[in-house]
């Protein structure tokens, strides 16, 4: 649909937009942007990191190969909340500062969990570049 270079340019943009929402939200203390801080942060990063990695490379996981991007952040939120249910029984872990709101609070762990695959792969794909 999108050539790769419009891709590219639009990841940038955005991973830099994200990276000072989330950024002002901690340090302004503005609510929700405050306590989902890391969400802004790991999609900011993944989303420059790949950018990098195409500016590179050539080619990278978010614009050369989105499909299995998505894919990746499908499956990587499945296997968290696989985690996140073994938790229950075992009490391994649990979250601090998290909003009261439930909405908020779901679709913020959403997202993070949705960013644990693709932040390997992109960082995978970057590191043998360098």
């Amino acid at each position: 649909m999108f050539d790769e270079d419009s891709k590219a340019k639009f990841a940038l943009y955005l991973g830099v937009f994200l990276t000072f929402l989330g950024y002002g939200g901690r340090y302004t203390g503005i609510e929700p942007l405050n306590n989902q801080f890391f969400v802004f942060a790991v999609w900011s990063l993944v989303l420059l990191t790949d950018n990098l990695a195409y500016r590179v490379r050539g080619g990278s996981l978010l614009i050369s190969r989105t499909p299995e991007f998505l894919f990746l952040a499908a499956w990587s939120l499945a296997l968290s909340g696989f985690l996140e249910l073994l938790n229950l029984r075992l009490g391994a872990w649990h979250y601090l500062n998290q909003s009261s709101v439930l909405s908020t609070r779901w679709t913020g762990r959403a997202l993070a969990w949705a960013s644990v695959l693709p932040s390997l792969f992109v960082m995978a794909e970057l590191f043998p570049a360098f």
